[in-house]
């Protein structure tokens, strides 16, 4: 094809980039396996022993447990260089200074 002035037009080209496959998300808390201790217990909230600088995130969910036992879990709403605060969830009995907290059961 000619456009007006006698010069040919460009080839066309798809604007519409290809179709690939879904791949799931690699960086879920259970693929992390983070390792803490609860540091500090209010009525509501709990503080645990790692933070942002060990891989904490808001909205991450800590699992806390006493030997064997599930105590209760605590979904993260603040997070510190050291340290992350959640809101406890799924309360079993009240965690106490020394739970260990973890991502993974």
């Amino acid at each position: 094809m000619l456009k007006a002035g006698g010069k040919p037009v460009a080839a066309g080209a798809p604007v519409t980039q290809e179709k690939g496959f879904a791949q799931p998300a690699q960086s879920t808390a259970e693929a992390v396996n983070l390792k803490g201790l609860i540091t500090q217990v209010d009525t509501k909230l709990a503080t645990i022993s790692i933070g942002s600088a060990d891989g904490v995130k808001t909205g991450m969910k800590f699992h806390v447990t006493r030997g064997d036992e599930f105590i209760c879990d605590v979904l993260i709403v603040d997070v510190d260089i050291d340290k992350a605060v959640g809101v406890l969830e799924l309360v079993q009995q009240s965690p106490k200074t020394g739970d260990n907290a973890s991502t993974n059961l």
